[in-house]
């Protein structure tokens, strides 16, 4: 359902601009365990399948394509974290993007089962993980435990720097009705029609009691044909691919099956609709505004604050002996040039050092999305701030002793031109 535009905003008064505005995003999600993508003819197949629904992004599981492997079919972009060279039976994660609709910021792998993908559409950053969980017949326990505290841990360091994560994967396990009671506020009222719930089952509502996050498969409506993921060829069913997010009011979504596609799998398609809201700022035009006669005041007072120091620079550089003889204009724009630097510089060329650091250790983190590249900039920033209100407070101490100075030498208009500085600083 496509939101009405609300046009009522246009015949307000310039001044009576309301709340900003809710721009909503439309986003078509999807998750399958093809059960092996490597032949080029089977990924036609899937892409063609996902080009008639009109997704947006597919995270696929259980590709058993080669590690870190890259595909390219027209305007989709596939990215692949390969299988185990140990088991290349199982494992393997892809993510097949629209990049006329998306645009891939990063993509991380961590293993054959876990891999993340960071997505930008019409401003809106999303971050989707995507996994593979153990089968419950694994004759490894630890292998159970260390997916799932890599999960956790991978989990939050995504959240760490995006406000919109999602988990997608196949995680193998069985969400039995008793898991609503036990798992209050995680699972919702359509579960699977067994009353047991597994051992993945139960890590995975672990894991997300543990983080606040709920099992959206399991908060709508449906018939059990609808909404079961995985069946048997004699005819028992499972909810095992599973969508896991948050209830948060930016980020809706609603999951279903679709009995459509078909890529010889047991496991059939999982469909996400994300509505997700971005609040952008509104803008008025205003073209006949004037300015009030203390905001052109402001720029005044800054030119004549600094106004006899900025003469005597000039003078003290005109009347230096190599300057005497050459009335050169070029060298006069230069003179008054250095100058007006000179004056601009002097009261943050203190800062400016670590004001650059700061910088570029953002950049930085913004480039790599590491969590130590992240703390480093966050001291960074941290040590910034507390210089900068170490300066603000000098300036304003300097200010005040400036006070009892002019008033002693009978100059009131300096000494309250001072208090003024001090008023507007505070």
């Amino acid at each position: 359902m496509i939101p009405r535009v609300n046009t009522a905003i246009h015949d307000k008064p310039a001044r009576e601009c309301g709340p900003p505005r809710r721009a909503m995003t439309f986003l078509k999600l999807g998750l399958w365990n093809v059960r092996s993508c490597a032949s080029e003819a089977k990924f036609l197949d899937i892409h063609r399948q996902v080009m008639e629904g009109r997704f947006c992004l597919l995270v696929l599981t259980e590709t058993r394509m080669p590690s870190r492997s890259y595909k390219v079919c027209g305007d989709w972009v596939m990215h692949n974290a390969g299988h185990d060279p140990n088991y290349p039976a199982n494992g393997g994660i892809g993510f097949l993007v629209d990049t006329r609709v998306l645009k891939v910021l990063s993509v991380r792998e961590y293993s054959n089962r876990l891999e993340s993908i960071t997505v930008e559409s019409d401003g809106v950053t999303i971050d989707i993980i995507g996994c593979y969980g153990p089968t419950e017949c694994s004759d490894c326990e630890s292998e159970k435990d260390d997916f799932y505290c890599q999960l956790d841990r991978m989990y939050k360091e995504r959240k760490a720097f995006c406000r919109r994560v999602i988990v997608m994967g196949d995680f193998n396990c069985r969400i039995g009705k008793v898991a609503r009671t036990m798992y209050e506020g995680v699972v919702g009222p359509s579960t699977d029609q067994s009353l047991e719930t597994s051992v993945n089952g139960q890590q995975a509502a672990s894991f997300c009691a543990i983080n606040g996050l709920k099992i959206l498969n399991t908060y709508f409506e449906k018939k059990m044909v609808l909404r079961a993921t995985w069946q048997h060829p004699h005819g028992a069913r499972a909810i095992m691919d599973l969508v896991i997010g948050s209830s948060s009011p930016s980020l809706n979504s609603r999951t279903s099956v679709s009995r459509k596609a078909e890529a010889n799998s047991d496991h059939y398609l999982v469909v996400t609709t994300l509505r997700v809201r971005a609040c952008t700022r509104r803008t008025i035009f205003r073209p006949n505004r004037q300015l009030r006669a203390w905001q052109l005041g402001r720029g005044i007072d800054l030119i004549a604050k600094h106004k006899e120091h900025y003469k005597s620079i000039i003078a003290d550089s005109l009347l230096t002996e190599s300057h005497q003889n050459t009335p050169d204009y070029h060298e006069i724009v230069k003179i008054v040039g250095n100058a007006a630097a000179t004056v601009c510089r002097s009261h943050k060329a203190t800062l400016q050092p670590g004001l650059r650091k700061k910088e570029h250790l953002r950049f930085q983190w913004l480039k790599t999305r590491k969590a130590e590249d992240f703390e480093a900039y966050r001291r960074q920033r941290n040590d910034m701030v507390g210089e900068i209100r170490s300066a603000k407070q000098k300036y304003l101490d300097d200010e005040l002793a400036k006070f009892p100075l002019h008033m002693a030498a009978n100059e009131p208009k300096q000494a309250f031109a001072a208090l003024k500085n001090v008023m507007r600083s505070t």
